[in-house]
């Protein structure tokens, strides 16, 4: 996994805006888009980070790998520094994700 480019993201000051990534999912690279704006609170400013769809869509099984993929997103947009390559975790199918779910029990 890697970051590509970043739009709207000048430096380690500047917490909100648009951060494109690449992951790379086998062999073939995927590029997603994360956006991410302050909201105030009385005296505190939050920050909220949203995926696009395509994130969405493409790890709805892979949750695992999602949140880690997040968690450094939230890394770059802080300022932190980020050493790549990052391995991530293994990329499993929408059958192999059912089959780890365990039964609802009333």
């Amino acid at each position: 996994m890697g970051f590509y480019e970043n739009e709207g993201f000048r430096d380690s000051g500047d917490r909100a805006g648009l951060l494109s990534v690449v992951i790379v999912i086998g062999e073939e690279p995927q590029t997603f888009t994360f956006s991410r704006h302050g909201q105030r609170i009385g005296e505190i400013e939050i920050f909220i980070t949203n995926e696009d769809e395509d994130f969405a869509r493409v790890f709805l099984f892979n949750q695992h790998i999602a949140g880690e993929v997040m968690k450094l997103v939230d890394r770059v947009y802080n300022g932190e520094e980020v050493k790549f390559p990052i391995e991530l975790g293994d990329f499993g199918t929408k059958e192999e994700a059912l089959a780890l779910q365990k039964p609802f029990e009333r």
